[in-house]
């Protein structure tokens, strides 16, 4: 490992451009083991040393580092995380535990980098918030709920536009082609450093991905046709999937977890006020429980498209996402949940039409539920006694 300064060619000033950077530096490049950004006396980004794996030349990974800055940070308007919402609970009130002592309690135990096992205490808190979920949305709209494949056509992802925005994320399932030369040497190299060689060389054509969330799901189940009169509204819950570098820890950024997600269809102002609706009763819900967190605007975190400046920017100025989130500890927070307005973008990308006289909108709410299960457990602890009553019902209790 060797350690390489590279200089900016101008200074970073924005702090959320400077966070925004700070989230990505990673998906550069695999090789980049860590890094640091050092200011300079008027608080500017001036300069970022990266830990390099082996010994590449350093100009490529410049490059490449300033070119990103320039198209993609240096001009976002760098509108802040506004918040909007408080919850009640002080976080000063709240004596917050980490992911060891969680650990040690025998709530979860890190299986790889980016995967956790939920033990049983977890596993069980776990199907109450799903539940607590599900009620609210139950509660006030005619939802559907289904549950979808493991795995998505690589067609339905092409479709919607992620590999422009997120294609640092993607995971693929793939499969050996189907020829007995094929078996034969994979057979005799399984215990060969040259299996992993021979696995890339002889993957079938990749037609299935693992999904990175499960609204994707739904517009391909409702492509190419006319969406139903009215505000159509589908819940499920599946496990989704994203690569994220070494930017995974603990529990808050699995690779491998598992999200319950609510989309509606319909015309624009019944899609914008079901998501309005449902975040008021989910924010409802963190209040009920005693927890302490607070909902912001924020963006996704597009990616080496070209625009992602703008498209970012957008999504904020136009308040189109919003992000509910959990402190864990003094200075860390974690987005549990999220709100989003998609417009026309997947109804048009999936023909998704209405009835000729108002266009089909979208949005969709998610909860990834292994987050909230880990900011709960940190605000209060591996002590069942101490949870909220609305966590300890009895399975199958309403919550």
């Amino acid at each position: 490992m060797i350690t390489r300064q590279l200089p900016l060619r101008s200074p970073l000033t924005g702090q959320s451009q400077i966070h925004e950077l700070e989230r990505q530096v990673y998906f550069l490049s695999e090789r980049i083991l860590g890094f640091a950004m050092h200011r300079n006396a008027e608080g500017a980004v001036a300069e970022i040393s990266l830990e390099i794996d082996g010994d590449p030349g350093t100009a490529d990974l410049e490059t490449i580092l300033n070119d990103f800055v320039d198209r993609e940070i240096r001009n976002r308007w760098g509108l802040p995380g506004v918040e909007f919402w408080k919850s009640s609970r002080d976080p000063g009130d709240i004596a917050l535990h980490d992911f060891d002592a969680l650990t040690s309690a025998g709530l979860f135990k890190e299986i790889a980098p980016g995967q956790v096992l939920l033990a049983e205490g977890a596993v069980r808190l776990y199907r109450q918030l799903d539940r607590a979920l599900l009620r609210r949305v139950g509660s006030k709209f005619a939802a559907q709920e289904h549950q979808y494949p493991a795995t998505l056509p690589l067609a339905v992802l092409q479709r919607s536009g992620y590999f422009g925005s997120f294609p640092q994320h993607v995971y693929f399932a793939s499969r050996i082609q189907g020829e007995l030369p094929v078996y034969e040497r994979l057979a005799r190299s399984s215990g060969t450093p040259e299996l992993g060689r021979l696995l890339l060389e002889n993957a079938a054509p990749v037609d299935r991905v693992l999904p990175p969330t499960m609204c994707y799901h739904t517009f391909a189940q409702f492509a190419g046709s006319q969406a139903p009169a009215g505000l159509t509204c589908v819940t499920s819950r599946g496990a989704a999937f994203r690569h994220e570098s070494r930017y995974h820890r603990t529990a808050e950024r699995l690779s491998d977890f598992t999200i319950r997600e609510t989309v509606f269809l319909g015309p624009p102002k019944q899609v914008e006020a079901a998501v309005a609706e449902l975040r008021e009763q989910v924010l409802q819900l963190v209040d009920e429980l005693g927890l302490a967190g607070w909902c912001e605007r924020a963006n996704d975190p597009f990616f080496a498209s070209g625009a992602d400046a703008g498209r970012a920017d957008t999504q904020r100025m136009l308040d189109l996402k919003q992000e509910l989130r959990l402190p864990i500890s003094t200075t860390e927070s974690l987005a549990v949940a999220s709100f989003n307005i998609h417009h026309t973008h997947f109804t048009e990308s999936f023909d998704i039409r209405g009835d000729g006289a108002t266009d089909v909108h979208s949005a969709c709410v998610g909860a990834g539920l292994e987050r909230l299960v880990y900011a709960v457990l940190t605000q209060f602890g591996p002590d069942e006694s101490r949870w909220p009553a609305l966590l300890r019902a009895a399975e199958g209790d309403a919550v």
